[in-house]
């Protein structure tokens, strides 16, 4: 409750603040890797997840059937094709 208070009294509670970048620092920590980032969304991070991998126009990337949008349009941000699997 301490910290939502915080979030609130602050006026950083979205999308940034100092409450995101401790989260993310302290993330990092805990799992052990250097740098982590919070994104707003599954999608978001699958857009993000296309875009480090360097995935762009043409190319194919593997999507199941049981999906709803925000599970395909990352692929297509990236101008790549969504090849369906069931």
């Amino acid at each position: 409750m301490h910290f939502i208070k915080e979030a609130f009294d602050s006026n950083y509670v979205a999308p940034l603040g100092p409450m995101v970048d401790a989260f993310e620092r302290e993330f990092a920590d805990k799992v052990d890797i250097p740098y982590a980032v919070a994104v707003s969304s599954g999608t978001a991070a699958m857009h993000l997840a296309l875009r480090i991998l360097g995935i762009g126009p043409g190319e194919e990337v593997i999507a199941s059937t049981l999906t709803f949008i925000g599970g395909v349009t990352p692929i297509l941000f990236q101008d790549a094709m969504p090849v369906f699997v069931d």
